[in-house]
């Protein structure tokens, strides 16, 4: 996750994490302290990543929702409000296809866009993610910080 030494802002966050929970870096080893330093510097990481989860989650549900009004108000505008009769070019015979036939194969079309179908789950997933991350880092920082050595008990 990083380099040998983390940086002087995670060893002070993780000083002052550790002193939060009755422990100090002098209880430590330095495999303890390693994997301390890790788990701190995970934690500043999820914030951002979860507030970027959330912000790209919205946008593409906002942009799932308008597309879907904005193609049924095309699709609407398009339809006729007659049937129309097709023929091919040198053929005698005809089709008569009728408005509302028009309407379900243009919303079949619609509903199966790009912009509908993977952004809407993509986005469903990103807002159940952004939920689910946090709920299982606390369960997880709980069982973690069980196992930090604090100042009545030795290494």
């Amino acid at each position: 996750m990083f380099k040998r030494n983390p940086s002087p802002k995670i060893q002070r966050a993780t000083e002052k994490y550790l002193g939060s929970l009755g422990s100090s870096r002098e209880q430590l080893t330095d495999k303890q302290w390693r994997i301390v330093t890790k788990h701190v510097k995970f934690q500043r990481m999820v914030k951002p990543i979860v507030l970027c989860c959330l912000m790209l989650g919205l946008m593409l549900m906002g942009i799932t929702l308008f597309y879907h009004r904005w193609a049924r108000y095309d699709i609407e505008r398009v339809t006729p409000n007659h049937p129309i009769d097709l023929r091919e070019l040198g053929d005698d015979g005809t089709i008569r296809v009728y408005p509302q036939q028009i309407k379900e194969y243009l919303e079949l079309l619609a509903s199966m866009s790009f912009y509908t179908g993977p952004s809407f789950i993509l986005g469903v997933l990103l807002l159940v993610a952004v939920f689910a991350v946090p709920l299982r880092i606390y369960e997880n920082k709980k069982k973690f910080e069980e196992f930090i050595p604090r100042k009545n008990q030795q290494p």
